[in-house]
């Protein structure tokens, strides 16, 4: 007991002298502990074809973009284990978070809060166990939110530019990553514009050109990332599940003649026994979402035809993807993580968890998931309140306006990007949803901070 207390007095002594170093450090152990335990991470087909691909074995493919290979290949060269990238995930999410607590607030106690309430959010957790590219674009949004607030609590363009990198790696990791980029690229081209001083309609226009600057620079970065790939037509993937939802819907064949069929007969018979309403590719094998090359454009014209001609069709299944995604139906949540590391020609598998373990490990994820933790609905609930508070407090000029500016930028972050799931989401992907539950607790903290907190 004299052990303990003098252990627990030590720690509080250092805790109060470097507050900051303190909590880096509970950062990294805990970012070690979860690398030892789960590694190399939780592994499914997408993320085999990517270690595929980073080991040379099968040919590049923008399917999936390659920022996550490349990285993947120069993290091999430190340490040849497939497990390195979660070591990466976890580096950056735990530092990452790190440095969000100690800008929030200067208080041990209430950055430690903050560490652990965000970092050990459960379906943001999970998410970073896995060797997926949905992690890195979360992680690089989170880091963009983190270097705003820097710049809000420590004014200097120094901030600046580290918001602009991230964010382009969030857009790289996952080209839906533009989306939920788009209002924190605004709020960073603002602040740049904000630099000389400028105000009212100038500083609009010069953030409006640094912006555009900005999306010009990414999109050249993007071709130049992927321009090793082979183009693969992913958008057929999207449209056509929508039409076969809408041909099941209307119990008659709509699909484009041009597609390929596994049969000349009817089809509808064979895609309601294949069909899923959560994940797009169950009906592939009866329909091909890849048209010939000629028909590329033909095809999404023929989609905008059939939604004008069955909108509601096309609204139930859409909203049924995205209600499921949400949490909102009484169906347990799909697809909340990855059960562990498929079969693989590489017998990679969990490196220091037994059988049994990681059946008790994945037994408590699903039970996690199956609570109100693990229901997005709350969280966009919460977003959107987060972005209401900001507006009347930047509308009344209550606190600070960078902060009010922040708050809101990081939850239109989060809402747009779950709006945009009502469109271009191709399964009720739990995954897909994370970043919309991340950026709802980081509003609300940055709001809270500055009502109350402490520098």
């Amino acid at each position: 007991m004299k052990n303990f207390t003098g252990t627990f007095n030590y720690w509080a002594y250092f805790a109060r002298v470097s507050p900051t170093v303190a909590v880096y450090i509970v950062a990294l152990v805990i970012a070690a502990g979860i690398t030892y335990r789960f590694s190399p991470g939780f592994m499914s087909f997408d993320s085999f074809v990517q270690y595929r691909q980073t080991l040379g074995l099968q040919q590049l493919q923008n399917a999936h973009p390659m920022i996550t290979v490349y990285l993947w290949r120069s993290l091999l060269k430190i340490k040849d284990h497939p497990g390195v990238l979660l070591a990466f995930w976890q580096l950056i999410y735990w530092t990452g978070f790190a440095s969000f607590a100690c800008l929030v607030d200067g208080r041990f106690p209430i950055r430690m809060l903050v560490l652990l309430v965000v970092g050990l959010c459960p379906p943001v957790l999970i998410l970073s166990l896995h060797l997926w590219k949905d992690v890195g674009m979360m992680c690089s949004l989170a880091l963009a939110v983190t270097a705003l607030l820097g710049y809000v609590r420590y004014p200097s363009k120094g901030w600046l530019l580290p918001s602009g990198m991230v964010l382009f790696f969030a857009i790289a990791f996952r080209i839906n990553g533009f989306i939920p980029a788009v209002p924190l690229l605004l709020l960073t081209c603002y602040f740049v514009a904000g630099l000389r001083k400028f105000s009212g309609w100038k500083r609009a226009g010069i953030t409006a050109c640094v912006f555009t600057l900005s999306v010009v620079v990414y999109s050249a970065g993007m071709t130049l990332v992927n321009s090793q790939a082979q183009r693969i037509y992913g958008l057929g993937t999207l449209l056509v599940w929508d039409m076969a939802s809408i041909s099941l819907a209307e119990n008659e064949d709509l699909l484009p003649k041009y597609l390929h069929r596994s049969t000349n007969g009817d089809i509808i018979p064979l895609l309601a026994a294949a069909n899923s309403r959560e994940a797009n590719y169950p009906i592939y094998e009866i329909i091909s979402p890849y048209p010939p090359e000629q028909f590329q454009k033909q095809l999404v014209e023929d989609w905008f035809k059939l939604i004008a001609k069955y909108p509601q069709a096309y609204f139930e299944h859409r909203g049924h993807v995205l209600g499921i995604m949400l949490g909102i139906h009484d169906k347990a949540i799909y697809y909340p993580f990855h059960p562990g590391i498929d079969e693989n020609e590489f017998d990679i598998s969990f490196d220091n968890i037994s059988r049994e373990d990681l059946a008790n490990d994945l037994g408590f994820f699903n039970k996690i998931s199956g609570s109100l933790l693990y229901r997005p609905w709350i969280y966009l609930l919460l977003g959107i309140i987060a972005l209401a508070v900001a507006a009347f407090r930047l509308g009344g000029k209550f606190g600070s306006k960078e902060v009010n500016l922040l708050a809101g930028a990081i939850s239109l972050s989060g809402l747009s990007s779950a709006a945009s799931l009502l469109f271009i989401a191709t399964a009720a992907d739990y995954r897909y949803i994370t970043w919309t539950i991340l950026a709802a607790l980081l509003a609300s903290i940055v709001l809270i901070s500055d009502v109350g907190g402490s520098r």
